[in-house]
């Protein structure tokens, strides 16, 4: 089973399009090493952006964040 990417609604009005993306490519299934290399930045900065996240969405896992994105229809299981 793999996860696609929906159109990103207005619906995380808390988070920032950067934050989307990560959000994303975490929610995946991506490490936070792969998530550095494809937008360019460190480990610790997605690291750094996933706590905000997390708190943003009152989540505390990975697992938890892909089933918050799918609650906002924001993935799709295929």
């Amino acid at each position: 089973m793999h996860r696609k990417a929906m159109s990103k609604p207005e619906v995380v009005p808390s988070l920032s399009p950067h934050e989307l993306r990560i959000a994303l490519l975490v929610a995946e299934g991506h490490s936070n090493p792969e998530v550095a290399a494809q937008i360019g930045v460190t480990r610790r900065t997605v690291e750094f952006h996933l706590t905000n996240i997390y708190a943003k969405l009152s989540v505390d896992r990975r697992t938890q964040l892909a089933k918050a994105l799918s609650g906002m229809r924001l993935l799709e299981w295929e």
